[in-house]
Parts: C-alpha cells; sequence; structure tokens
C-alpha cells in the first residue's frame, strides 16, 4: 500500500537491479526537468535549488529535490503537471523527495513535510499510482483525494477531508491505520506507538485554512475506488478497499438559517484581456434571497484553471503568463459564473537614440611642464540616451566636427586640438542625431 512499505518486500535481485538501472536512467535524464510550478496566493515564498536560495515567485519551476519555505502570513502551491496541488501555509518547511509521472497522469509522489501545514488535492493517479506526504514521525498515503497533513515541531496531524488516507509510522510500516473522510489524528513523537493504537477521532473542528482548502477543492472529485495492498506483521497479504464516502451534504447558505439565503454569485470584469504583467480588477457579488446584493469579492475563495496567474485576496488578477484563464469564485458552496480571462504578451517597442550629451575635459596647456601645445587641448565624450531612458557611450560611434573662433581639429576619438584662443564648438554626430557643447580656449 505504502510505496515505503513495498521497499521492504522481499524482491528478486535480478528484478531489483532492473528497477534501480531503471530509475537511474530516469533521474539521470529528468532530474533537471521541473515536475511544477509555484504559485503564491499571498506573501512570500523561498525555493532552495542546488543549494541555492531564491525568491519564489508565481510560475516558479519546482524540481525534484527543491525544498520550499513559506513566509510569515503567506500562503501558496506547488502546482504539479497533472493538476495536482499541494498548498503551503505560513511557515512551512517542505521538500519534493520523488515525483514521477506516467504519461500525463502522476504515477508516484513523496513530499517531506519538516513544519508547517500541506493541504494536498490530489488528481487521480496513474494505475498502482501513490502519493505521500511524511513528516518524522507518520507516513500519509492515497491514491486521489484531499487531505492536510501539519508537523508542528513534535506533533503530526492527518485530516481526511474527501475520501480516505492510509498512514503508518515510520519506525513501522507493516502496521496500517484507515481514515476516511472527516477522519484525524494526532501522533506525538515521544509517544507514537499509544497514539496509532487508539485510532483516528472524528470530532474535527473546521478552522480558517481547512475552510479555504475545501472552498478551492469544491466540488468534490468522485471517489477513485483505489485497491492498495500492503504487507502486515504477519506472514499473510492483506488486499484494503476504501469504502465509498458518504457523499457530504448539499451546500448551506453563509448566512444563518433565520437570514436571507445565498442564492447565487455574479463574477464581473469591466474588460476581460489585459496585457503580460498587468492586474485586472474582479468583483464578486452576492445575490440573496430578500433580493438584496453585496459586494463579496474579498471573502470569496478563487479557482483558476490552469492556475499559472493568481487572483490575489482584493480581487486582483495578476497576468504574470501569457494565455486564457478561467475564473470562478466559490463562497459558502455557491459557485459563480465563469469567466475567461486573456493575457496579451506585450509587443517589445525598438529602442531609438533620442538625444546626444557632450562633454570635454581640458589637458594641459600654458605653464604645463610638458605640452605638445602652448594652448589647452581636451578630450571629449558623448553618451547617447535611448527611447527605454537607458544611456550609453556612443564616443567611438559619433562623427566628430570642430567650429568657432578657436577652430583646430578633433580626431575620431573625440581628442581636439586648437590653433588659437577663442571659443571652440565640438559636435558629435550619430545618424540624425547631433549633440554639442562649447569650450572656452584662454
Amino acid at each position: 500500500m505504502i510505496k515505503r512499505m513495498n521497499k521492504k518486500l522481499g524482491i528478486a535481485v535480478g528484478v531489483i537491479v532492473v528497477l534501480v538501472a531503471g530509475a537511474f536512467f530516469y533521474f539521470y535524464n529528468s532530474a533537471s526537468a521541473a515536475v511544477g510550478n509555484l504559485n503564491i496566493y499571498n506573501g512570500s515564498a523561498e525555493v532552495v535549488h542546488g543549494g541555492a536560495t531564491i525568491p519564489g515567485t508565481n510560475g516558479t519551476a519546482i524540481n525534484l529535490s527543491d525544498v520550499i519555505n513559506v513566509g510569515a502570513d503567506s500562503r501558496v502551491s506547488i502546482i504539479l503537471k497533472d493538476g495536482t496541488e499541494v498548498r503551503l501555509e505560513a511557515g512551512t518547511r517542505i521538500a519534493v523527495s520523488d515525483i514521477t509521472y506516467n504519461g500525463a497522469k502522476l504515477s508516484s509522489a513523496v513530499f517531506d513535510l519538516t513544519s508547517g501545514e500541506a493541504w494536498s488535492h490530489v488528481a487521480p493517479l496513474a494505475s498502482g499510482g501513490t502519493f505521500e506526504v511524511e513528516t518524522p514521525t507518520v507516513v500519509a498515503t492515497v491514491r486521489g483525494t484531499n487531505f492536510d497533513v501539519s508537523y508542528g515541531g513534535a506533533v503530526s496531524n492527518v485530516h481526511v477531508s474527501t475520501h480516505a488516507v492510509w498512514i503508518a509510522l515510520r519506525s513501522d510500516l507493516t502496521h496500517i491505520l484507515q481514515l476516511n473522510a472527516g477522519d484525524f489524528i494526532l501522533i506525538h513523537d515521544n509517544a507514537a506507538a499509544a497514539d496509532f493504537a487508539a485510532g483516528a477521532q472524528s470530532n474535527f473542528t473546521q478552522n480558517d485554512w481547512s475552510t479555504f482548502n475545501e472552498n478551492l477543492d469544491a466540488p468534490v472529485e468522485s471517489d477513485p475506488s483505489a485497491t492498495v495492498t500492503s504487507t502486515p506483521a504477519t506472514p499473510t497479504t492483506t488486499t484494503q478497499t476504501p469504502p465509498k464516502p458518504t457523499p457530504p451534504p448539499a451546500a448551506t447558505s453563509s448566512q444563518p438559517a433565520s437570514g436571507p439565503v445565498l442564492k447565487s454569485l455574479t463574477l464581473s470584469v469591466q474588460n476581460a484581456s489585459i496585457n503580460q504583467n498587468e492586474t485586472l480588477s474582479l468583483t464578486v457579488m452576492a445575490n440573496y434571497s430578500s433580493g438584496a446584493a453585496t459586494d463579496v469579492t474579498k471573502q470569496v475563495a478563487w479557482q483558476l484553471s490552469p492556475a499559472l496567474n493568481i487572483v490575489d485576496t482584493q480581487g486582483n488578477l495578476h497576468g504574470t503568463f501569457v494565455g486564457t484563464t478561467v475564473v470562478t469564485a466559490m463562497l459558502g458552496g455557491v459557485k459563480s459564473n465563469s469567466l475567461t480571462i486573456s493575457v496579451q504578451a506585450v509587443q517589445q517597442q525598438p529602442v531609438t537614440l533620442r538625444s546626444i550629451t557632450v562633454s570635454c575635459q581640458k589637458i594641459g596647456g600654458s605653464g604645463q611642464s610638458v605640452t605638445y601645445y602652448s594652448l589647452p587641448t581636451a578630450q571629449c565624450a558623448a553618451a547617447g540616451t535611448y527611447s527605454n531612458d537607458s544611456t550609453q557611450d556612443v564616443s567611438s560611434q559619433v562623427n566628430w566636427a570642430a567650429s568657432g573662433t578657436a577652430a583646430g581639429a578633433i580626431d575620431t576619438t573625440g581628442y581636439y586640438r586648437p590653433e588659437s584662443q577663442g571659443t571652440a564648438t565640438i559636435t558629435a554626430i550619430l545618424g540624425n542625431i547631433t549633440g554639442s557643447a562649447q569650450i572656452a580656449i584662454p
């Protein structure tokens, strides 16, 4: 059942060699490829990759063996290629220990949670596939469900939102406990065996984190009816098929029973098309049975498909990635209409030279001990300013000219030699743009 349990089975040496060789070949060719992307709901996160720590942004590639650190007052998620999401609460530290795909479906996944909280929304896996979240004490395995695992430094907590989860202690992977929808279990590091033997509890109390995730997960997927085989402590082999979970209750109103009932949500936007890296403001109105309508934009949970661009808590969609995104809002089990938002690539404008600034520095002259002329010379430079407000030294690109009462000549490097006292006008020309400066020759 649990992948790490299977590794304890006695397997013929020849089969092990084949599997190890195949795993090495896959890792060698695929370890550097991204297994998913980072999505930031709010706040910040860091990604530790290859020993280097980089700030996480929407769309940051997540690779095998990466570690994600979530900042304070932040919520992020890892979006895998099959649509599976691992949402991470503030203060979480989690490592991507194993990810493999079978075609478009996830074949196996292992996440090591060393602190914080991880809610997994697991898409249906490939045949025989497993998805695991591990703490230092507990291994939780599923085949397609929604569940939460937290670790606070001394206590592991596994809570099942839908379907079923199988857990085992890392110290004894041969004994397995099944948790069904609504169940949870607390495993204390210093009393793990006793807590495991006591079994699951069913008096779970909803909190902001679970409400946030269940709104994003709705509607509940159908039961994958997975059959998982494990090796218990006795020599026999047991096959466990998780029972069908009790259908969830009908969506309830976000208002008390005695008050107006939430009937529908209306999602709207003034312009459904923006340029890349621009922000679009969405509005959600709640329509009640009393006929009242209230702006609930800052209260809803957002669903996006694909989930690369994000909507923040203020209802602002950030167009980080080019393409179309279907956006839907959820509140109290009620789902809004969907809008398709288009994010357009920004056409880059050509950069052109806007102006030239000339500056000259006098060299030598009367009173100098060593000089080629009794009059001072000057070294001139030209700086070009471009349409993107950048500047660049263009001294070697311009055509130089000298005029005025001081007369004289200027070479291609901008070195000026006057012929007499007076005033010199030094001009730099590049295309149809010119710049000039005046020098007084004493």
